[in-house]
């Protein structure tokens, strides 16, 4: 009989335990729940648009070897510079605009020397007037483009647009649940120095892209 009482209290005391740690444990997660309908998380996006400021164009001067079936005569780099130099300034272009950018190289297959430079071109240089020059021993390369210096409060614009996107699209998420945007929760700042300075591309143009991660307390 003692042993029965004993073993009726034991078990009693273990299921009200085990209610208390279910009652908890659905509790928990209740309040889990309705946290996730407390805030919404959106991604914030502003961005510009720029153009290039110059062109910057790869150019290899390649001193010319004597050739009878061509009919061609020796010509040092110096004197291919030379020629290049006059046709580039009867298009416009200064002697200047052309810098030298190695030294020289020897051709171990044709035993001829060469060099390489890059010649920059202002905004909406035509480019077509320069491939129309032909110059025995010039070779041009790729074009590349470079921009000027990004404004230096472009990156705080960019920032209060980009909150401005995310506010937009949170009020018209919330307003589909039937909320309303509260305060600001947290703010996580997505762009990686997008806005400091622009790299030359192989594109007339560029684009920056700042991004935020918002989120926003939803109330009732």
């Amino acid at each position: 009989m003692i042993l029965f009482t004993f073993l009726k209290s034991y078990f009693m005391g273990a299921f009200k335990k085990i209610m208390v740690f279910g009652f908890l444990t659905l509790l928990i997660s209740s309040l889990n729940a309705q946290s996730t309908d407390r805030f919404v998380r959106i991604i914030g996006n502003a961005e510009r648009i720029f153009k290039y400021e110059n062109s910057v164009i790869n150019v290899v001067i390649t001193e010319v070897a004597p050739n009878d079936y061509r009919q061609t005569r020796y010509k040092t780099i110096e004197q291919v510079q030379a020629e290049y130099v006059a046709e580039l300034a009867k298009i416009g272009v200064p002697a200047s605009s052309l810098v030298e950018e190695s030294n020289l190289e020897l051709n171990q297959y044709q035993k001829v020397r060469s060099q390489k430079y890059k010649l920059t071109l202002p905004k909406d240089f035509p480019l077509g007037k320069l491939t129309d020059i032909f110059v025995e021993g010039v070779n041009v390369k790729d074009v590349k483009y470079t921009y000027a210096n990004v404004s230096s409060n472009l990156e705080e614009e960019l920032a209060a647009e980009a909150l401005k996107d995310a506010r937009r699209k949170a009020e018209r998420l919330a307003k589909e649940v039937g909320k309303k945007l509260g305060k600001v929760l947290n703010i996580e700042d997505k762009s990686n120095g997008c806005c400091q300075e622009i790299k030359e591309t192989a594109s007339p143009t560029t684009k920056l892209v700042y991004k935020v991660n918002i989120t926003f307390e939803l109330i009732d």
